[in-house]
This record gives structure tokens, sequence and C-alpha cells, in this order.
């Protein structure tokens, strides 16, 4: 697309416009995660969900339709700003799973990412331009080069909204037996959370996994894309989205288990923790295969190794959801993920922005290692080594809800007949977390 609207000369130089269209959506959720965030709390989950899913569905048709590069970049803020589909399912996913099943059903949310992330790869590279690709010689598809890979979205966009108006129940209880009169315990704003210790802490570690993640989605195609002489592998489109769709489909597959028998055995600062670490020598390692000869050693390696990759970026990532959101009660929830949106949104916006510029200056400058086309993925093993440090700082009591902490004590206290005990306790309870 990049190349097509005039932005670029060549292959090596089209990182700069392609970060800026990441980058454009990235922007819109900044800005608007912390408005959202209290929307959620306010107005309630689902129909927040539906406004955000409804938006998607049209905006994902308009930008079929671009015709030139700022029209795209335009669509693609617009995107950002109306649809808080992560603010508000993170919020659901902890309040629709029972305790003992929070890690689980936050795997399962992080799986469904990489399902989209597979389908969009396949979808992305086979329907794209299908005029060059033959899918449609000639006709309105053939005039209109990016609508098919977009109307599949808008299509399972409305598919969803459809699904969530019917079957979805509102998740936000205006009364919850468990928990006392907000005007006893009142909900803190976003800046009061935002000056926790805790969730300070988690929200930066969320942050800076955010601009890891988004740091290598951004690089894999460039990478893949760039000429040899320049250090990249000079895939075609279809060559990219099956190399993506290749490792995560594997993730998706191995994930689930991997990841609930971990939880289960080691805990969630354990997987943050040594997830983190082992990220720092894969992702120095990756860029190296383009040295070999083997077109089909190259192809092994970089399924293995991506897959690895996102695999240890799903464990860490899955465990800062379950951390983040056991650190306050219901009520703070929506506050809570628009904030971690807001911080993770403004790194996912910075990302591609920065590496896809670093990562053409690099490619480009003609110097030795670790100047040139490795430099990029040698900052993300050192971002990872950064996560790795602070998340050892992590408190083991986010291994449980406030809400099961709550009811431990109540249970203690349950043997006490004195009256209005339950309600002191719960009281205390409340405040001491804030």
């Amino acid at each position: 697309m990049v190349q097509n609207f005039g932005m670029a000369h060549s292959r090596s130089t089209t990182g700069y416009y392609a970060g800026l269209l990441t980058c454009a959506m990235m922007v819109g959720r900044t800005v608007s995660s912390p408005g959202w965030g209290y929307v959620t709390d306010t107005w309630g989950r689902k129909p927040v969900l539906l406004i955000a899913v409804f938006c998607t569905t049209a905006l994902s048709i308009g930008f079929g339709f671009v015709q030139d590069y700022w029209t795209a970049l335009g669509i693609r803020l617009a995107i950002g700003l109306t649809a808080p589909i992560g603010v508000v399912t993170k919020t659901c996913v902890t309040e629709i799973s029972p305790p003992s099943f929070q890690a689980a059903a936050s795997a399962m949310y992080a799986s469904s990412w990489l399902l989209g992330s597979v389908v969009g790869s396949v979808v992305g590279g086979l329907l794209v331009d299908p005029k060059s690709t033959g899918l449609a010689p000639s006709g309105f598809f053939a005039d209109w080069p990016y609508l098919l890979p977009n109307l599949f979205t808008a299509v399972i966009s409305f598919l969803s909204f459809v699904g969530v108006w019917i079957w979805m129940k509102e998740t936000l209880k205006k009364k919850d037996p468990l928990l006392p009169p907000t005007s006893e315990a009142p909900a803190r704003t976003m800046w009061e959370m935002a000056k926790d210790p805790l969730i300070l802490l988690l929200a930066m570690l969320y942050g800076l996994n955010s601009f890891i993640n988004t740091s290598y989605n951004e690089l894999f195609p460039l990478w893949c894309w760039a000429d040899k002489s320049k250090g990249g592998l000079e895939f075609s489109p279809a060559d990219i989205g099956w190399a993506l769709a290749a490792s995560n489909v594997i993730l998706v597959i191995g994930s689930q288990l991997t990841f609930k028998r971990i939880v289960k055995h080691k805990g969630l600062k354990w997987c943050s923790i040594w997830g983190s670490v082992f990220m720092c020598p894969v992702a120095f390692v990756i860029p190296w295969i383009s040295y070999s000869g083997s077109q089909v050693g190259i192809w092994v390696y970089i399924i293995i190794m991506t897959f690895v990759f996102y695999l240890l970026n799903f464990t860490v990532l899955t465990s800062q959801i379950v951390m983040s959101n056991n650190c306050v009660l219901k009520y703070e929830r929506g506050k809570l993920n628009g904030l971690y949106m807001f911080i993770g949104s403004a790194a996912r916006a910075l990302a591609p922005a920065v590496m896809g510029a670093v990562f053409s200056a690099t490619a480009n400058s003609g110097e030795p290692f670790p100047v040139n086309y490795t430099f990029c993925f040698t900052f993300l093993s050192f971002a990872s080594f950064l996560m790795w440090f602070f998340s050892r700082k992590i408190p083991a009591s986010v291994e449980k809800t406030k809400e099961a902490l709550l009811q431990s004590e109540l249970n203690k206290a349950s043997s006490d007949a004195r009256p209005g005990l339950r309600h002191t306790v719960v009281k205390s309870l409340v405040v001491s977390y804030k």
C-alpha cells in the first residue's frame, strides 16, 4: 500500500510510512482509552462493546475504499478513537470467570487475538490487490485493491455485533453483595490509581511489553520484505502472511495448555519473570538467519523462532493482564483497563513509528554489526532484559483477585457473631487496598 501510494521508492524504505499507519490507530487509542474506561464503568460493558464493534465494522469498509495514503492514515486514527474493544474485553474476562479459572480465561482471551493474527495474516496476504494476484483480474474488486481483506474484517465484526447484542449479558452489577456502598468506599479516579505503586509498576511493565510486541510485529514483515543486500529476505506479502500464520497456528494450539500448566505449578509472577528473561536471547538471534543460503532452512528457522518469541511474549502478556485485573475491585476495573490501554496504546503508537524509521535507517546504513539490520532486534533483547529486571519487584499478592482475598477474610470472620462485623471487614479491607 505504501509503495502503491508513492510514499516509498524501494522495499527497504517502506518502514517509516508503514509504521505511521500502525501508529495512527494506537494514537487514537491512547487519546480515547481513559474516557472509554470511565464510560465502561458508568454505562456498562455491553453498550460500549456494541459501539466499538459497530465502529470497527463501518470504518473497515471505509478503509477498503481509500485512494491515498493520508485518507488511510485518517481512517486508522478514527478506528483507534472509536473502538475500545480491548478496554471492555479485558475487563469482562475477569468478571465472567471464577477465581480458579482466571488464568485460563485470560489465556483464551490472548489466544483469540492470536487467532485473529493468523486469520488476518492469511487474509491480508491472499486477498490484497486481487488484480495482481489473479484472484480478480478485472471488475469491482480489481479497481479497489484493498477492499476484499477489509470487507472480510467488516463481515466478522458485524457478526460479532449481532452475537454481542443477542447473547452477551451485562457483567457490571450495580449492586454486588460482596462490596460496600461506593459512598463509604468510593472508587478512585484514574489519576489516583496511577499513583498506586503496584498499579503503576504493572502498568509500566504492560507498556514495555506492548512496545516489545508491537515492535516485533512491525519489524518482522519489514525485515522479511527488505532487500537481501540490506539483510532482508525479499519475501512477497503472501510469503510474509504464511510465515506469520504458521507461527501463530502453532502458538494458538500450544499456548493454552502450556500457559495453564505453568501458571498452575509456578504462578503468574514466575511466568512474567522467566518469560521476560528468555525473550532476550531469542530476540537477539532471530535476524542472523539472513546469512543462510538454504531457503528451506530459512523458512523452518523463522517459523520456529517466531513461534518461540510469540509464546514467551504471550506468557508474559497474559500474566500481566491477570495480575493487573487482580489489583482492583470490580467497580474500578473499567477505569483500570482504560489506564492500561492508555499506556499500552501509547507504547504501541511509539513502537511502529520508531522501529520503522530506525530499521529503515540502520538497514540502509552500510555499517557493520551492531548498527545494521540487526540493531532493532538487539534493542528488543535489551528491552526484554529491562522487563525481567522490574518484574522481580511484583508482590505475590497479585496471584489472587481482590474479591477472592475479601471473601477469604470474610470466611475467617464468619464464626464471629458480632452484628455488623461483615460490613466492617469489607469496608476496612476495601479502604486498605487503596
